[in-house]
C-alpha cells in the first residue's frame, strides 16, 4: 500500500476513511469552458490539492509506474513521451458523485486524465 499522509492528520491508514479526508478538502467546482462554478448537481465531492496530501513510498512508486506504463501503452504513446502530474485528490462522501464529463486541458500538451482509486472503507449494511 502507498504511504498517504498530510501535515494536518499525519499518516492515514488503509482502507482510507472518508471522514479523515473531508476536513482536508473543499467542495469541488467544475469548469465549463473558462468558467469555474460550484454546482452539486454536476459534481458532489471534495477536492484536496497535492500540497495538502502526499501519496508516496516505494511500493506506490512501483505500482503507479506499472499503471502509467500500461496506460501510456494503451494510448499508443512511446513510454518516455508521457509523464503524470498529481493534479488533485477527489473524495466522494456517501451519496456523492462525479458526473461523466470530458476534462478541460489543465496544462499544455495534456492528453488524458488518469484516475486511480485507492482502497476506501466500505459501509456494511446491518
Amino acid at each position: 500500500m502507498p504511504r498517504t499522509s498530510s501535515q494536518a492528520t499525519g499518516v492515514l491508514a488503509f482502507p482510507l476513511q472518508p471522514a479523515q479526508l473531508v476536513a482536508l478538502g473543499e467542495r469541488a467546482p467544475y469548469g465549463p469552458g473558462e468558467e469555474t462554478i460550484l454546482d452539486r448537481s454536476v459534481r458532489d465531492c471534495r477536492q484536496i490539492s497535492p500540497d495538502k496530501l502526499a501519496v508516496e513510498g516505494e511500493p506506490w512508486d512501483e505500482a503507479f509506474g506499472h499503471i502509467l506504463d500500461r496506460t501510456v501503452d494503451g494510448l499508443g504513446y512511446p513510454a518516455d513521451a508521457v509523464q503524470a502530474e498529481f493534479h488533485k485528490f477527489l473524495v466522494c462522501e456517501e451519496g456523492g458523485f462525479f458526473a461523466p464529463h470530458r476534462d478541460t486541458e489543465k496544462t499544455d500538451g495534456m492528453v488524458a486524465t488518469l484516475v486511480v482509486a485507492l482502497p476506501v472503507a466500505a459501509k456494511v449494511a446491518n
